[in-house]
This record gives structure tokens, C-alpha cells and sequence, in this order.
């Protein structure tokens, strides 16, 4: 056996390997267990599995071609090189599959199941108040439990990990100990429908012509924020006061923690942020429970041993820090006009 041959003989066993691996992928039980799947109302489960199987679908046609043109004597360095694609594909829908089956798969227990179905729904009608009036269609939505100390979102029709699908549906993560409090919920599914309504552009160049009389600088960080501030603003219109407490408990740390900026973090920080939340409830409700909310922040958050703290970081954090506390000072007396 020559050593081309040899060669060939090795790339096919390679792309063997992965036709394999593709078949696997095919069984969705195993992606997903049945009593899991079975935990999705009928339409959603359709929605996801669809456009799944297209994928793998589109996977396997991938591999048969690789195959058949390294056994039709395809040139040794070419084959190679479609072999490495076809595993870097492989690989990039396994990604898809997984994070859509680790979802599904928090609804293996009926008991928790039918809690993520009851927040599938109050997800898809908070996305209906908002986009039907404006004859935009709402996808359909996936809430699932995830680690962590926040919730995310993965939003409909945003390009996947394989470079080619499209996401089928919203995909909202909520944390287990906010799953009492889901408040979470509705800021993430105002990203979604901020985002499909497009009107962040308009928020953003809003925000910073409202602020541009004080400071370019601070005009620009609210400008930066929009997508935070919209969600959050969506949230508060859905359920009122009910966000403030669950976010104060997310966001909360130390006094250098909630003034901690990083560059380019899309997030107001965390002490502006809770007090931003305050004062949108007092600005439509007046006095309330969020006025002690945001005095109790306030008073345990001040920055009376800022100079103590500031001596002992580094000189790039202490910038970011002395940033954020001057947006505070500069923001605050905004919301007294």
C-alpha cells in the first residue's frame, strides 16, 4: 500500500467517524429525554425540532459529499482539508443541539415543567402587548432554568453557532433562585421586543441629546445603555415595582461592586441602575415602598472611604471607579427636574 493510499484510507476512516457521530445526533431523545420534550406545548416542540433537524439534516448531506469525493480520488491536501471543515461543522451544530437540549431538559421533572410552560406563556404575552399593535409578529418563546446569578436571552432569528440557523425561538434563561420572583422575565423579553420593534437606535440618540447639556461623556455611558435601559423600562410597565427588589438582590455587593464600571459592559452599573429602577416608581407611583429601597442603597453604598478604597487598586480600575461615582453625582440631580 502506498502512502497516498494509506492516506486516503486514514481521511475515510476520519469521515466515518463523524458520519457516526451525525447519526447520533439524529435521535433527539438523546438530546433531549422524552419526558423532557413532552414538557413543551405541541407547537413549540415543532418549532424547535424543525429547524434542528434541518440542521442535522443538512449536517449529514455534508458528510456524504466529503465522503464521496475522498473515494472519488479527490487531491490528499483538499480532502483533508473538507474533512477538517466537516468536523469543525460537526462540532458547531453539536453546539446547537446542546444548548437547545440542555434547555428542553430542565423540564424532565412534571412538576418544574409545567411551571416553565406557565412562563412560556406569560413570556409570549408580554411580547404580544407590546409587538401586535405595531403588526409585528412575536416568535414563539422558551423559558428554561440555568446556573448562574442573572437571567439572559438568546433572541429569535439571531444567527447560531453553526453560521447557517437562525434561532426558532426566544430563549430565556431564568436563575433557580429568582424562579419564585420572575421578574427577570419581562427585562429580557423587552430586549426581544426592542429588538424586533428596532427602535433602539432612536432610545440611544434620545438618551444622549437629553444629556449632552451636562456632559458629552455622561450623554455618551446613557447612550451606551439603551439596550439595558429599554429592557428595564419594559420591565416596569409589565410588572410595576415588582423588578426593583429582585434586581437590588442580584446586583448587590460592595460598595466598590456596585460602582465597579468595566469598559464596554452594556449594563448601567449596579448602584445606577437600582436607583434608576426607584425613581421610574416613584415618577408614576410618587411616595412608596421603593423610596426606602433606594435610601437604604444609598445610605449602606456611600462612598465616604472612597480615597481608602481608590489607594488600594490599580491605577486602570480607579479610573473606571471614580468614572462611575461622578456619573452618580452628575445623574442624580436629573431625576429631581
Amino acid at each position: 500500500m502506498t502512502d497516498h493510499e494509506a492516506t486516503r484510507r486514514q481521511l475515510l476512516a476520519e469521515i466515518g467517524h463523524w458520519r457516526s457521530a451525525v447519526d447520533a445526533l439524529a435521535d433527539f431523545d438523546s438530546v433531549a429525554a422524552p419526558a423532557a420534550w413532552a414538557g413543551l406545548e405541541s407547537y413549540l416542540q415543532r418549532r424547535l425540532r424543525e429547524p434542528l433537524r434541518a440542521a442535522v439534516d443538512a449536517l449529514a448531506l455534508d458528510a456524504a459529499t466529503t465522503e464521496a469525493a475522498v473515494s472519488g480520488g479527490a487531491d490528499l491536501a483538499g480532502s483533508h482539508r473538507r474533512v477538517l471543515a466537516l468536523r469543525r461543522r460537526y462540532f458547531q451544530v453539536e453546539t446547537v443541539l446542546d444548548f437547545y437540549g440542555d434547555a428542553v431538559g430542565t423540564r424532565t421533572n412534571p412538576r418544574l415543567a409545567a411551571v416553565l410552560r406557565g412562563l412560556d406563556t406569560l413570556a409570549a404575552d408580554s411580547l404580544d402587548v407590546i409587538l401586535r399593535p405595531l403588526g409585528i409578529e412575536p416568535p414563539p418563546t422558551l423559558v428554561y432554568l440555568g446556573e448562574g446569578r442573572g437571567a439572559s436571552i438568546l433572541k429569535a432569528n439571531m444567527r447560531l453557532w453553526d453560521q447557517t440557523s437562525l434561532s426558532p425561538v426566544a430563549a430565556v434563561k431564568l436563575t433557580r433562585h429568582n424562579l419564585g420572583h420572575p421578574t427577570a422575565l419581562f427585562h429580557e423579553i423587552g430586549h426581544q421586543a426592542a429588538h424586533q420593534a428596532g427602535w433602539m437606535p432612536e432610545l440611544a440618540a434620545a438618551l444622549e441629546a437629553a444629556l449632552a447639556r451636562r456632559s458629552r461623556e455622561l450623554a455618551a455611558m446613557w447612550a451606551g445603555w439603551a439596550g439595558e435601559v429599554a429592557a428595564d423600562v419594559h420591565a416596569f410597565t409589565q410588572a410595576g415595582w415588582a423588578p426593583l427588589p429582585a434586581l437590588a438582590n442580584v446586583v448587590d455587593g460592595t460598595t466598590a461592586e456596585v460602582y465597579r464600571l468595566p469598559a464596554g459592559d452594556p449594563h448601567p452599573f449596579p448602584w445606577i441602575r437600582v436607583m434608576f429602577h426607584a425613581e421610574l416608581c416613584r415618577s408614576w407611583y410618587g411616595p412608596g415602598p421603593w423610596d426606602a429601597r433606594a435610601a437604604t442603597w444609598a445610605a449602606s453604598r456611600t462612598c465616604r472611604r472612597r480615597s481608602h478604597w481608590v489607594r488600594r487598586v490599580s491605577p486602570s480600575r480607579r479610573s473606571r471607579f471614580g468614572l462611575a461615582y461622578s456619573v452618580s453625582k452628575i445623574s442624580a440631580p436629573l431625576w429631581e427636574e
